[in-house]
């Protein structure tokens, strides 16, 4: 089996489940509400649909074991996840052209820049991760039949100490496909799946902690006829990062993919600035001269100081909020340039709703980095 082919078969582990721990602690009124998988999904439905985590980065190193379980290889990949169905892997550096991608219940393999394989099939092993809120309920139930996990079974147990729910078999049934959730943060600690060859996966999800509110595993351990036979391990996670729909689009691979990573590092570097209240670091994004500018309906400022100055003013530390970009456009003008269009989203403590606007941006090659010259905001 070559290095790639087996991730066909393990793409279920990985970290896509990030669950929202958010400010709602359930009490025991709700738990005793649990009764079945259709009411646990209505009630996760009501109670993450605001805090869940929407897109998600982050670096993996995957070690492979032999059968005599000594390590065979260790490879780092490079993952990205846009619930409800989009996720990629990048194996190695994605300049090699080595990826998969899966979006709108599909698969495509790329093997040094070339498709090399297309499958059609749902992204099942995201849907109780957090894809099933995108879903209605029925939807999510008739998805679970499909991945041979029956949802009429529905039990409750402990695992490693901690209280779960179980879906798809009894308790101490480990012999069908079932999915084993966390009672009180409600992330997946455990899943059993059918592979191609009949044999039944079992991945073990451990090591959670919180990334801006989200559990997160940062290990996770595969096993074949009780044998371990993958090890991976999470980190450079990033949550809610800004995500270009064209890095989910197996049409657009090959299109200038280098160039609108850079591009895409440059914002998401802006959106950790901001973040933590650091005005000087966000303003690191943009060429340091007198020429470049901003424009809004307050106007035109000029110059790299001037910009900061005005950011200065009119975002103090406490008015600054916490600041996504998302739905990215982008329009390649030379090798040097890039026109991007995309919306920013700032969220304020106390305010239900976003503050959304749109902004177009002049980018230029400077040196081997992405900097803005010309910031358009609205």
């Amino acid at each position: 089996m070559n290095k790639y082919a087996f991730v066909i078969c393990l793409l279920g582990a990985t970290i896509l489940q990030a669950s929202s721990s958010a400010e709602h602690t359930p009490g025991d009124v709700f738990l005793d509400d649990i009764k079945s998988t259709r009411s646990l999904i209505e009630f996760l439905k009501v109670h993450r649909a605001e805090n869940h985590l929407k897109t998600l980065t982050f670096k993996q190193e995957t070690i492979r074991y032999d059968e005599s379980g000594k390590v065979r290889d260790t490879t780092i990949w490079l993952e990205s996840v846009h619930y409800p169905g989009n996720f990629r892997i990048d194996f190695g550096d994605p300049a090699n052209g080595n990826t998969n991608i899966y979006t709108r219940d599909s698969s495509f393999a790329f093997r040094k820049h070339e498709l090399v394989r297309t499958t059609v099939g749902p992204v099942d092993f995201m849907l109780m991760k957090g894809a099933y809120l995108h879903y209605a309920t029925d939807s999510t139930l008739s998805r679970l039949r499909r991945m041979q996990i029956d949802p009429d079974v529905f039990t409750k147990s402990t695992y490693e100490g901690r209280p779960i729910y179980i879906i798809g078999a009894a308790e101490n049934d480990l012999s069908v496909p079932q999915i084993w959730m966390d009672r009180e943060h409600f992330y997946l600690c455990r899943r059993f799946s059918y592979l191609k060859s009949g044999a039944l996966l079992d991945v073990r999800y451990d090591s959670f902690q919180q990334y801006d509110g989200h559990w997160i595993e940062n290990f996770v351990d595969f096993y074949k006829d009780g044998k371990r036979i993958q090890t991976e391990r999470y980190f450079d996670i990033q949550t809610n990062p800004s995500i270009s729909p064209d890095v989910f689009n197996p049409r657009r691979f090959n299109v200038d993919m280098a160039d609108r990573r850079g591009i895409l590092e440059n914002f998401e570097e802006q959106r950790r600035c901001w973040n933590k209240g650091d005005l000087v670091c966000y303003m690191k994004a943009y060429e340091h001269s007198d020429s470049i500018m901003t424009v809004s309906r307050r106007g035109v400022t000029l110059g790299y100081d001037n910009i900061l100055k005005k950011y200065q003013q009119g975002f103090p530390v406490d008015k600054m909020g916490q600041l996504h970009f998302d739905e990215f456009r982008f329009k390649k003008l030379s090798d040097e340039y890039y026109y991007v269009v995309g919306r920013f989203n700032l969220r304020y403590e106390g305010r239900e709703k976003l503050l959304q606007g749109w902004f177009s941006v002049l980018m230029q090659k400077i040196d081997g980095k992405w900097l803005l010259i010309s910031d358009h905001s609205s």
